[in-house]
């Protein structure tokens, strides 16, 4: 009986500070989105990279370069979003939100996909067949990658 009380109290002293921890910080430095795990490799040529994965899709945001204008005062990081079917069918109609532009550096700080409405749209001539990747890329105001998530996948 007493072995159970302390396997049980050892259990929730050990839950407790995972309750309240802060998100991991990625390389020491960095910190991914809410739902993004830590890539500590440089497998993607990057500062750092942040991994979500659904039953469909992979999506890897990779931190390639970060840089401030106004003499230090304004942060930028570009990232490369590279998304891979995971799955064994063909995806289309793929929608990722929310991506704003206020959190962009401007209105050019986005490319290889269609933007509207704070959603990223893959190019309507893509479908994403099993194991294919699509890379597209933004500038994000700040040091980090910005949260996204997948609103829409279409099965063929």
């Amino acid at each position: 009986m007493k072995f159970l009380l302390v396997l049980v109290a050892s259990l929730i002293a050990l839950t407790i500070p995972s309750i309240f921890a802060s998100h991991e910080l990625c390389g020491g430095l960095y910190q991914c989105p809410d739902k993004y795990s830590c890539l500590n490799d440089v497998q993607y040529g990057g500062i750092y990279s942040c991994l979500m994965t659904t039953d469909e899709l992979n999506i890897t945001q990779t931190v390639t370069s970060r840089w401030a204008d106004n003499n230090g005062e304004i942060p930028y990081a570009q990232i490369i979003v590279q998304l891979k079917n995971i799955g064994n069918r063909t995806l289309s109609d793929v929608i990722l939100s929310p991506l704003c532009l206020d959190s962009l550096k401007d209105s050019n700080a986005l490319w290889g996909v269609s933007y509207a409405d704070c959603k990223v749209h893959l190019p309507e001539y893509s479908n994403l067949a099993p194991n294919a990747v699509l890379t597209f890329g933004y500038i994000a105001k700040g040091n980090d990658s910005l949260p996204m998530s997948v609103e829409q996948v279409v099965a063929l």
